[in-house]
């Protein structure tokens, strides 16, 4: 596909405003950040990162995103080209994130997989600048060309590939919901304690009949990663090793750093990840909590994985950890002043509050089908993902024809 235009002769681009940090708290409109662009193609919301409404200016909204906006990270070591189309018109983009919009609407989505084409690693150590981590401008960026074939093959290309797309957030907002029922359902039971039966139980010093006060070392097992050789890397090995950056807010990355291909004799077998594990970040945003999707990983130090107790469920302890309140525990535990360290000991005699069995299997049997749903989905967009990805460059340069 010879023909080529540049991003500045199609598209409008607008990098993001300085928003104060102060100004930003846990509720009002999500303020975009280059975090929150994920290596998969996903915006992370930040639960921290929000301007409350009434601070929001007509200046500001100059910078509000509608559905279909295409967000692009211009800066950071590994971020850098990063970019998603958004599928919400209830965010604002921040500095050092770039919002794209097409000048015709209609190329809009096309737009998105042209960008999804370049090879930026490629391109931006010619254009980015800055010593400490990379940077690019908004001039350099619209220089840079895009296929642009005519019209009728952009539409037929955006079909294709927006087709999955659409089944992959289809599948993110069933996921959002699931998720929001479990957080819903414990938090009604276990934090407010309107749990079935709660009428009928006496509550003595704030704990109910038959509950217990507990050190969450009696609920789970926390498994410490390995401490792998860099020597022992290798750019094609079959096992990525899972770092802080794999584990989001409720979110496992996929993509991997470093990889290795030989299994290291002196490391225990509980680093061997497989779908379901829980992990727990340990450094940095400590306190971040995501199931593993997928197989051949292996759990790096600094992450660890929380193994439940015989009588205690997985969704029970993802659930606890997913709480504000007990992140915000975690956080108080921390130490550290460039970057929070959660010390596994410290963390495991914390107090929690531990109901009786038969509330730990009711909500087990209504949270589980919920989770299992979650993580089929994950698998399920993961493979889409892999096939749009298949397609994408064939389609681009006319390998496959439309």
């Amino acid at each position: 596909m010879s023909v080529k235009e540049s991003i500045g002769s199609v598209a409008e681009l607008l990098p993001g405003y300085a928003f104060k940090s102060r100004d930003l708290g846990d509720v009002g409109i999500p303020v975009i950040k280059i975090g929150n662009i994920s290596t998969d193609g996903r915006v992370l919301i930040d639960a921290e990162a929000r301007l409350p409404s009434n601070l929001l200016t007509e200046r500001h909204k100059k910078f509000r995103l509608n559905e279909g906006d295409i967000v692009l990270a211009m800066t950071g070591e590994g971020k850098l080209g990063r970019l998603h189309s958004i599928f919400t018109d209830y965010a604002l983009v921040n500095q050092r994130v770039c919002r794209l919009r097409a000048l015709n609407r209609e190329n809009q989505s096309f737009l998105y997989y042209a960008l999804k084409s370049v090879d930026y690693p490629g391109i931006f150590r010619q254009l980015a600048y800055g010593a400490a981590q990379p940077n690019i401008s908004g001039g350099h960026l619209a220089e840079i060309r895009l296929p642009w074939p005519d019209l009728r093959t952009r539409r037929r290309i955006a079909d294709i590939l927006s087709a999955y797309d659409d089944l992959i957030e289809n599948n993110n907002r069933r996921m959002a919901l699931f998720e929001e029922s479990i957080h819903l359902l414990y938090r009604e039971w276990f934090v407010y304690l309107r749990f079935p039966g709660h009428e009928r139980v006496k509550v003595v010093d704030g704990v109910p009949e038959g509950w217990s006060q507990v050190k969450l070392k009696q609920l789970i097992e926390v498994q410490s990663g390995f401490a792998f050789k860099s020597k022992n890397y290798d750019d094609y090995g079959q096992f990525g090793l899972v770092t802080i950056k794999n584990v989001q807010d409720g979110c496992f990355i996929k993509e991997c750093t470093n990889s290795i291909s030989n299994i290291p004799l002196k490391m225990k077998q509980h680093c061997r990840l497989y779908t379901g594990d829980i992990l727990l970040s340990l450094t940095g945003n400590v306190g971040r909590v995501c199931f593993v999707v997928g197989e051949n990983y292996l759990l790096n130090q600094r992450v660890a994985k929380l193994m439940p107790t015989h009588d205690v469920s997985a969704a029970f302890i993802y659930s606890m950890f997913r709480q504000s309140t007990f992140i915000q525990h975690l956080e108080a535990i921390s130490t550290g002043v460039a970057q929070q360290n959660l010390s596994p000991i410290k963390m495991q005699e914390l107090t929690v509050l531990n109901p009786p069995e038969n509330l730990h299997k009711e909500f087990e049997e209504q949270a589980n089908s919920m989770i299992e749903l979650i993580l089929s989905l994950n698998i399920q967009n993961n493979k889409l993902r892999e096939a749009r990805d298949h397609l994408l460059p064939r389609l681009m340069d006319g390998r496959i024809p439309v």
